[in-house]
């Protein structure tokens, strides 16, 4: 078996501070995670908060299924192109703007959940930029790791049924999704005496429920356009 040397060691270990010295960030903002859209195309916004260097984004779109057996959503490509389009595909977004796309949605019977990817990479003619694109653009030297930016849109069913039930049961809040579109729980804080923790903001799916203890607890459920404020 070959050894390694101490010299060749010395040279593994610096090179490995380089790599994890380089610095990883995000320089995308979207204005939420979880969106579904009023109508089947619609205009929506990226910005860049790089102060220095433009964004090159391509986008990726994949849809979730809820799998019962795991208790978590599998990734699975899309049957149908069509069903969730991004536009464009590839986004130039120069340093402190905000740039527009659309999403193009197709109506269906049933709710449908989307996982939708920004991520920044090198720009190339052969990735769909175009040469003026690339060489209008503020790219700093040196190496740069980015972080991809991502979200949920879901696309509710046609005919939406909203069937959202609220209780106490012992020390525990439950909410309960029986129709067939999304329900978000909103602005859920768990209260003792005259504080409040904020606990964020969650996706119900059809058929599922959600339990959260606390002494006191506030949310607000919204569905659809309307929405509600519970104090349990």
């Amino acid at each position: 078996m070959s050894s390694i040397k101490p010299s060749q060691c010395r040279i593994i270990f610096v090179l490995l501070l380089a790599f994890v010295a380089w610095p990883s960030h995000a320089t995308l903002k979207l204005r939420d995670m979880y969106f579904n859209p009023k109508s089947n195309i619609q205009l929506e916004n990226i910005t860049n908060i790089s102060e220095t260097e433009s964004d090159f984004v391509k986008v990726s779109v994949s849809e979730l299924h809820f799998n019962k057996e795991t208790a978590k959503f599998d990734e699975i490509a899309l049957s149908d192109p069509t069903d969730l389009v991004i536009s464009p595909s590839r986004i130039v977004i120069p340093p402190l703007s905000t740039v527009p796309f659309r999403v193009i949605s197709k109506p269906s019977d049933k709710l449908k959940i989307y996982r939708v990817r920004f991520t920044p990479i090198s720009p190339k003619i052969e990735l769909g930029f175009t040469q003026e694109e690339i060489d209008s653009a503020v790219v700093a030297t040196g190496v740069t790791i980015k972080m991809a930016m991502g979200t949920i849109f879901y696309i509710d069913p046609i005919k939406k049924q909203y069937d959202t039930n609220v209780e106490r049961k012992g020390k525990e809040v439950v909410v309960t999704n029986s129709g067939n579109s999304m329900v978000i729980i909103d602005q859920l804080k768990s209260c003792k005496g005259e504080v409040c923790k904020s606990e964020g903001r969650f996706l119900l799916r059809p058929g599922s429920v959600y339990k959260f203890a606390g002494e006191v607890v506030k949310l607000r459920i919204n569905e659809g356009e309307k929405s509600k404020k519970w104090e349990l």
